[in-house]
Parts: structure tokens; C-alpha cells; sequence
């Protein structure tokens, strides 16, 4: 089936057009092995960037995804809507309650031409903060409680993230190493990262960081430990990463980006939360200093 044909079946699903953020990602969830190159493209992009979405052009949010602004149009009908408009006003239903101006601190972001160190500062203080306000609203309890929960039970937690995920990795490492928690960080030295698989017990977890462009190695060392009947937890950029079915329990968290750079702030938030919350768990007498 072609691109275009595959889209026209999509338009004409009788559960109508999503209503909420919640169930765009269900909806796309549900699709994602069948949606085409493109349309992933777009999926990835709008699931990953709501805010900017919400008050983009349709040519920013193609250039967002590497797609033409066609692509993004048809993405929108294919989900039932039908035009880009009405799929951005499910996602401009999140910001009305708030009273930053979003739509200005994106643009300064995106267009400044001021590249001194202080200009930068200000701008990769502002992406950060901007993440860790989607973090607040966007994390979900249940999930949350329930990596915690799971990695609090492991016999040892098995740490893997690579490239721009590799620092997350490295700090939860060092947090449950202080926390007193049997913790494994799999970094690939000697480029043995795939037989560190068949190490991982029944109880042990897996936690595992990455983000698009996916790791091939990330991806398949975790599905080697699924298959194995391995437990993992993922904290990912969207639904459609290819890790999140995968996983018993997946994060998603959305990181703002300046020039390209995307910022890690909310993620070393989250993986701070998720440290400690492991530690007390496991010890609530536990009060060492991190």
C-alpha cells in the first residue's frame, strides 16, 4: 500500500478525529506500525514538541519534522481532521491556561541572531525551563509510581543509554551507586553491549534512556531482553519510539530546543525523581546526601 493510500484509509475511521492530547497518542500508539516514513516523521515531531506545535505554521512544524508542509497537512487528515488548524487546536487547549507567551519565547529562540555567551545562557535557561514546565504537566503519577515500584523490587537495576542519552544514563549510575542500590551501567566498552544482555536475570530491570535519532544498539540490546522475559522501564521522547512497546512501563518526556540543541534538563529531573524515590523506597531510613 502506498504512502497516500494508507492515508485515505486513515481519514475515514468512523471514531472521529481525536479530542485530546491523550487520545492523539493512543490513536497514534495504535497505528504506529503501519504509519509510513513520513507521516512517523510527523508523529515523532508533533508528539515530542506539543507547545511549539500548538502555536507553529504549518511550514515551521514541517521543518521541525523534515517533511513538507504537504506532509503535515495530510497527517492531520489522516487522523480525522480536517485541516493542520484543527489539529492544533487540541493542543492549544493546553496552553490557554497559562499566561506565558509561549509563541514569543519560541520565536526569540528560534530566530535570535545574538550568539554571545550571555545571549546563550539566557536562551538555553529559558529552553530548560520551558521542559521543566511540561514535565510538571505532562508526567504521568501512575506511570511514575510504577517504574518506581518495579525498579525499587529489582535485585540489580542495569542502566543503558547511549550518544546524547548517555549522560542520563551516567548520573543514574552514580545516584544509585551512592543510594546503595545494585546498579550496572552498560556502556559498550569493548563492544560487548549485546552479550551484557544475557546477564540480566528475571529480577533485575532494565532502564534504559533514549531518544530520537534512536540508537540501533539501544534498541535491539532491549528487545533482546524482552525477548529474554527481561523487565524494562523506558523514559523516551514519544509513543512511536521504538522502545516504548517494548517496556513495562514507558516515560515520555518532551525537551525543548534551541538551534537545534535539545535540552536534557527535564530528563535530569526526571531521573533524579526516579533515583531517589527508588532509594527511599528500597531504605526510607536512607537520608545520605547525594
Amino acid at each position: 500500500m502506498t504512502e497516500r493510500s494508507s492515508l485515505a484509509v486513515d481519514a475515514t475511521t468512523p471514531s472521529g478525529a481525536p479530542g485530546s492530547l491523550d487520545e492523539l497518542k493512543a490513536r497514534l500508539a495504535a497505528r504506529s506500525a503501519q504509519l509510513p516514513g513520513r507521516m512517523r516523521q510527523c508523529a515523532q515531531y508533533v508528539l515530542g514538541n506539543p507547545s511549539q506545535v500548538a502555536l507553529a505554521t504549518v511550514a515551521e512544524v514541517a521543518a521541525g519534522a523534515g517533511v513538507q508542509p504537504s506532509a503535515v497537512v495530510r497527517f492531520a487528515q489522516s487522523l480525522g481532521y480536517s485541516g493542520f488548524s484543527d489539529l492544533q487546536d487540541i493542543l492549544r487547549k493546553r496552553l490557554t491556561s497559562r499566561a506565558t507567551d509561549y509563541r514569543g519565547r519560541l520565536a526569540e529562540l528560534r530566530h535570535g541572531k545574538d550568539v554571545s555567551a550571555t545571549t546563550l545562557l539566557n536562551d538555553f535557561a529559558e529552553t530548560a525551563q520551558i521542559s521543566l514546565d511540561r514535565l510538571i504537566r505532562e508526567v504521568d503519577p501512575a506511570k511514575l509510581q510504577q517504574a518506581v515500584t518495579l525498579l525499587a523490587r529489582a535485585r540489580t537495576v542495569h542502566v543503558l543509554g547511549l550518544r546524547r542519552a548517555f549522560p542520563v544514563a551516567a548520573y543514574w549510575h552514580y545516584l544509585f551507586c551512592r543510594l546503595g542500590i545494585p546498579a550496572i551501567l552498560i556502556d559498550g566498552v569493548g563492544g560487548m553491549i549485546l552479550e551484557r544482555a544475557r546477564t540480566i536475570a528475571p529480577d533485575d530491570v532494565l532502564l534504559v534512556a533514549t531518544f530520537a535519532p534512536y540508537s540501533d544498539e539501544v534498541v535491539t540490546f532491549t528487545r533482546l531482553v524482552c525477548d529474554r522475559g527481561g523487565q524494562t522501564v523506558t523514559v523516551t521522547d514519544t509513543v512511536l519510539s521504538p522502545v516504548a512497546t517494548m517496556a513495562a512501563v514507558t516515560l515520555e518526556i518532551g525537551e525543548s530546543e534551541r538551534g537545534g540543541f535539545r535540552s536534557l534538563s527535564a530528563t535530569m529531573c526526571l531521573a533524579m525523581t526516579l533515583a531517589v524515590a527508588v532509594g527511599e523506597a528500597r531504605d526510607p531510613a536512607s537520608k545520605e546526601a547525594l
